[in-house]
């Protein structure tokens, strides 16, 4: 195995640090998961055993055993429902 020449270290030594400023602003940036699509609205499981929540197509009615969140408490992100 060989020496390291210098230009061969400067070169390594750059990409490693330019990996890390990648890295560091993938860390950095937000991405706020939507509990549904666009076009679509949460709606919550009312008949048990079913448990949760699903998303319904904007103007159609929930599904049966479904029914719309109290106004201003439908969820649009997965935090929003947390206590």
């Amino acid at each position: 195995m060989g020496t390291l020449t210098a230009g061969c270290v400067r070169l390594l030594t750059s990409s490693l640090a330019a990996l890390g400023v990648v890295g560091l602003m993938a860390g950095c940036t937000t991405f706020n998961e939507r509990v549904c699509e666009k076009g679509e609205y949460a709606v919550r499981a009312t008949a048990a055993p079913e448990t949760g929540r699903t998303c319904v197509p904007n103007g159609q009615e929930p599904p049966p055993g479904y029914e719309r969140f109290p106004p201003g408490q439908t969820p649009t992100y997965p935090e929003d429902d947390r206590p």
